[in-house]
């Protein structure tokens, strides 16, 4: 189950890298950021978040075969749900960062975990352990989304008549690039895995890599994101 679920999260992960590509990151950097450029990276973000998270449920099947023939594609087809509301999330968050509301941050990320992290042990218990993974994903990016919009919708800036027109700033592709290589780095090596042995070698794997590198994602990572 763990190996079905990691694997489909490696092509989540593509396809939140595309959504977002470099959003975030360019919303917190604007000099002067508008009502009309924040609309215009909301529409982008969930227009482009629901195109792709139909065409990698349409194309679940042969995107999990050649990643790992033995994991359940229908894993990555319901998970595909999670690309579409990454979406939604993306805007809020980079105006939490922006204005350094990290307190603000961190408890919608927290709440969001622990109430879809206590559903997904409730149907573990229920003896459905798959699909408790999955429920779990795909649970917490609709309660991030909604907690985040809830905790930034007084942040966005009134439309202003000397407003520039809105437009994609540059400066996302080079955060687009930098999260493509972030991205190669720690995910490579799970399609190896996958390739060369069986989705329960990859469920392992999995569970080793994560529990090794938390020190990094849940303390490095952070710190260096309010930097």
């Amino acid at each position: 189950s763990f190996g079905s679920v990691s694997v489909a999260m490696v092509v989540v992960q593509v396809a939140w890298l595309l959504v977002g590509s470099g959003t975030r990151a360019a919303l917190v950097l604007n000099p002067r950021l508008t009502r009309a450029q924040i609309r215009l990276s909301l529409g982008t973000n969930v227009a482009t978040g629901v195109g792709i998270g139909l065409a990698a449920a349409v194309l679940a099947p042969p995107l999990v075969r050649a990643l790992a023939p033995s994991a359940d594609p229908l894993v990555l087809t319901v998970l595909a749900c999670s690309i579409a509301l990454y979406g939604f999330s993306i805007v809020p968050l980079a105006l939490l960062q922006r204005q350094m509301r990290f307190r603000v941050h961190a408890s919608v990320n927290a709440g969001s975990a622990v109430i879809a992290s206590s559903v997904a042990v409730l149907a573990a218990v229920a003896a459905v352990v798959l699909w408790a993974l999955v429920l779990r994903q795909v649970l917490f990016q609709g309660l991030l989304a909604a907690f985040a919009w809830a905790a930034a919708r007084r942040l966005v800036p009134p439309a202003r008549p000397d407003d520039p027109p809105a437009r994609r700033d540059r400066v996302a592709w080079w955060f687009f690039a930098l999260g493509v290589v972030a991205f190669l780095a720690y995910n490579v090596d799970y399609v190896l895995v996958g390739r060369f042995t069986d989705v329960t070698q990859v469920g392992l794997y999995a569970l080793a890599f994560s529990i090794a590198f938390a020190p990094v994602t849940q303390i490095a990572w952070q710190v260096g994101k309010v930097l």
